[in-house]
């Protein structure tokens, strides 16, 4: 049984996963952290500063434009005007 432990201290658990991502066709090796970020956004929102490091693109704001409504006073669909109440 001493030798099980023996064996299991020896052992060689360096086996740890590569976290690689490609931007505009260069693949590189990063951070788990890092790998996330970059899933999160999309790798085709970054792009290359230098030959090691990448940013992530500016988005641009987009106007949103909208329509313009006509304040009406009276109502659109029943002419109050020409309408006479009848009360009972």
């Amino acid at each position: 049984m001493t030798n099980f432990f023996e064996a299991f201290d020896n052992f060689n658990f360096s086996n740890k996963k590569k976290h690689t991502i490609t931007i505009e066709g260069k693949t590189i090796e990063v951070p788990l952290q890092k790998k996330l970020e970059v899933m999160n956004n999309g790798e085709e929102n970054y792009y290359w500063k230098s030959n090691v490091e990448f940013s992530l693109r500016k988005k641009e704001k987009t106007k949103i434009v909208d329509p313009v409504f006509e304040t009406r006073i009276e109502d659109v669909f029943w002419d109050t005007k020409k309408t006479k109440w009848r009360l009972d």
